[in-house]
């Protein structure tokens, strides 16, 4: 029974990250802001679709750079407890990627299956 005539918080946060890495700032901040998320006892999902996929391709050196390398980073999802992680299927196919070559084993998703995440989440956020 519930305590509170008010409507359940929903506390999924769904974090859509489309960048290419290393293009831009906002693919590693998007990645730290699931991580800070989930170290307040958020659900957090991680999406990745079009050029946001090469996000999970291991063979990334961005030393040269100057920045983290996005594989390593992203290889502490599970230590932050995120363990939601998906990519399109779509979008992995028009660039010639397949599961078995990226990082973090991601769920394949279609689009509507990609529209029921985004739907089940409390706050979207868009990298």
């Amino acid at each position: 029974m519930q305590n509170s005539i008010l409507p359940q918080k929903n506390n999924k946060i769904t974090i859509i990250t489309s960048v290419a890495p290393y293009t831009a700032l906002t693919p590693m901040e998007a990645i730290n802001v699931g991580f800070a998320a989930a170290a307040f006892d958020q659900e957090v999902t991680l999406l990745f679709i079009t050029d946001g996929v090469f996000q999970l391709c291991p063979k990334q050196d961005a030393t040269k750079l100057n920045q983290k390398t996005m594989a390593k980073v992203l290889g502490a999802a599970t230590m932050y407890g995120i363990e939601k992680i998906y990519a399109c299927r779509h979008s992995l196919k028009e660039r010639g990627l397949e599961k078995e070559d990226l990082i973090l084993s991601p769920i394949l998703l279609g689009a509507k299956e990609i529209h029921a995440v985004i739907s089940g989440s409390g706050t979207l956020l868009s990298f």
